[in-house]
């Protein structure tokens, strides 16, 4: 059961989302090649607008079939542990399957190019962490694909909510919550900063410095990784006591 449940979210998830994103790319890349080979520029399309237009619509069929997954999988039985767990999975491989399509297209595109380079400079300062290019080249693809994970996992929470509440109650709690949360954090630490002695406000600086991997000593590049999986963590955490809880009534024969 647990097999076929697999095959049969992941297959849905992967043809009707991920065929899409192949003929944006497509769509995209040949007006790239067009705007290169005649006098003609096309605005309509750049990397960033494809970027964007390829998440929104990966998100809303997450949101979707994760609806309608979890509604038939507990319908036939699979238990909300199994049920959660494949669901899960499928938003990180999606990270992954998306980090290296959209690796590809910026790779092929001339303002492609750009995006990288500007990306590289964003997190240049990690890169005397590693001796080879490669090296730093697959540390910025393991923090796209985790970026692109946070993206989805708020999706796949929307979803889940949705199979027991209106669709803006779901975005306005997911959302709402995010931004109450920055807003408590921010003020939480502000308040303590600028009460607190000097010795105690060097040490809440070094703390906040050190989630980034930033100390006197140079960057170091892990403990972002860290800390970004630690935040995916605890949005996969909410996710699951979401599940955990979900009661989809049988519609009667």
């Amino acid at each position: 059961m647990l097999k076929t449940s697999w095959r049969y979210h992941w297959r849905r998830l992967f043809l009707e989302s991920i065929i899409y994103t192949l003929g944006f790319m497509a769509l995209s890349l040949s007006i790239d090649l067009i705007t290169r080979v005649t006098p003609l520029n096309f605005n309509l399309f750049d990397a960033d607008a494809a970027k964007t237009a390829i998440l929104i619509v990966y998100w809303l069929e997450l949101i979707v079939l994760t609806k309608e997954d979890t509604i038939f999988l507990l319908q036939s039985g699979l238990s909300r542990k199994h049920n959660w767990s494949l669901q899960w999975l499928s938003t990180l491989l999606s990270a992954i399957l998306l980090g290296s399509l959209m690796a590809g297209f910026l790779q092929l595109t001339a303002v492609g190019q750009a995006k990288i380079q500007a990306f590289t400079r964003l997190l240049g300062a990690y890169q005397s962490n590693f001796n080879q290019s490669w090296q730093f080249s697959g540390y910025l693809f393991l923090i796209a694909v985790i970026l692109i994970w946070l993206s989805l996992l708020p999706g796949f929470i929307i979803g889940l909510l949705i199979t027991k509440m209106n669709r803006m109650l779901a975005f306005t709690l997911v959302y709402g919550s995010v931004i109450v949360l920055i807003i408590l954090i921010t003020s939480s630490v502000s308040f303590t900063y600028f009460r607190v002695s000097a010795v105690a406000q060097a040490n809440i600086l070094a703390f906040l410095y050190g989630l980034i991997g930033y100390s006197p000593a140079g960057m170091q590049a892990w403990p972002l990784v860290v800390s970004l999986l630690i935040f995916a963590l605890i949005l996969s955490g909410i996710s699951y006591l979401i599940a955990r809880n979900l009661q989809v009534k049988v519609p009667k024969s």
